[in-house]
């Protein structure tokens, strides 16, 4: 079981300078603590630098911990918290998490017919469950979930005839029936210094009113998100590979098999033009209509990390699922025939029943295509 707390306070004035001009500011803080299990023996790290698991013990020898398999204690290197000089919860907690905020209403004219709003603020977002931290608890030595991954000899282009060397008769050819060990485990990694993710909001808004019944808007919204959660991106991957290679004997850190790593370092710019009309409801009429322009960039795929870990700017392009051009509007509009209407039928009953009372409405959507890339 993995928990952590989570913890907030905030502060906020709304403080009005002239009957035009009005101010919000606050400050706001919060903290979570690094996910922990019931038990820390449960805990096992990898270090890049060892290229070893790494066991929370005050020691410098590493030893069996409790629950632990003999068999995965006996196949991969390890080292102990004490040796690397770390602590035992070598997860550290993200406390620079301050938050500002301000907003600004001002009304150039007077009265309430065009107001200007502006607005900036900063904003922190927790791991969900701390996803991440809890697949600690899957590395050998521990029997909670152990990845086996075996890699066929088979070379990208045969010379003679290859049998299949995994096979449904032997689809895990471990070194003995029933044995968890396998040469190239698949281990975890949880960034011992990860950041909760931020972004820094802001907006200018313009509206004005015309007449009774028209409102327009125009805005402009960005932001820019740092420290965005990289969750179980494969880092064990050759920069480049060789054809006719098993991958295995090509990842740079051995004898590992995926190295799925969670790790806090995407970023994302956004920018977006708004651009809003709509008619209250009068002379039988309404309409509303919005168009977005969206322009944002982003090196965080919808799952896992960077193709290449090392490089993480080449994968910085346009954000997964938006479009660049959006248009919605929605309408309503009463036929003007019938009773009470502007063209009222030539006699009540029955006539008006066929022709009075309808209306035509709709919802309607244009966009272009989302971003695609190879």
């Amino acid at each position: 079981m993995v928990y952590s707390r989570d913890w907030g306070a905030y502060d906020q004035d709304t403080l009005r300078i002239s009957p035009k001009l009005t101010v919000n500011y606050g400050l706001r803080y919060e903290y979570q603590s690094p996910g922990k299990y019931r038990s820390q023996s449960e805990v096992v790290t990898w270090d890049m630098k060892t290229n070893q698991l790494v066991l929370p013990e005050d020691s410098t020898t590493p030893t069996l911990p409790p629950g632990a398999s003999p068999a995965l204690f006996a196949a991969y290197p390890y080292t102990t918290t004490k040796a690397l000089g770390i602590p035992l919860n070598y997860m550290q907690g993200d406390f620079n998490n301050f938050a500002p905020r301000i907003g600004v209403a001002y009304r150039p004219f007077g009265g309430s017919s065009t107001v200007i709003r502006a607005g900036y603020g900063v904003y922190y977002n927790f791991q969900p469950g701390f996803v991440g931290s809890r697949a600690d608890g899957w590395n050998p030595p521990n029997q909670l979930s152990i990845s086996q991954t075996f890699t066929s000899r088979l070379p990208g282009k045969p010379t003679k005839t290859f049998l299949p060397d995994i096979t449904f008769a032997n689809p895990f050819p471990s070194a003995s029936a029933g044995s968890l060990v396998t040469s190239n485990s698949t281990i975890y990694l949880m960034q011992w210094d990860f950041r909760n993710a931020v972004t820094q909001e802001w907006n200018l808004t313009a509206e004005h009113q015309w007449g009774q019944d028209w409102m327009t808007r125009v805005t402009y919204v960005g932001n820019q998100g740092h420290h965005l959660p990289w969750n179980f991106g494969p880092i064990n991957v050759p920069t480049v590979q060789e054809p006719n290679v098993p991958l295995q004997q090509q990842r740079p850190f051995q004898p590992w098999g995926p190295i799925n790593a969670t790790r806090s370092g995407g970023k994302q710019n956004f920018n977006q033009l708004q651009i809003e009309g709509m008619k209250r409801f009068s002379h039988g009429m309404s309409f509303q209509a919005e168009y977005q322009y969206t322009r944002s960039l982003d090196n965080v795929p919808n799952s896992g990390g960077p193709q290449q870990w090392q490089y993480p700017a080449l994968d910085y392009g346009n954000t997964d699922g938006l479009r660049r051009h959006w248009l919605v509007f929605n309408y309503i509009y009463e036929l003007p025939v019938g009773h009470g209407r502007r063209f009222r039928a030539s006699s009540p009953g029955l006539v008006d029943a066929i022709l009075g009372g309808w209306q035509v409405s709709g919802i309607s959507t244009y966009g272009t295509g989302r971003p695609f890339s190879v």
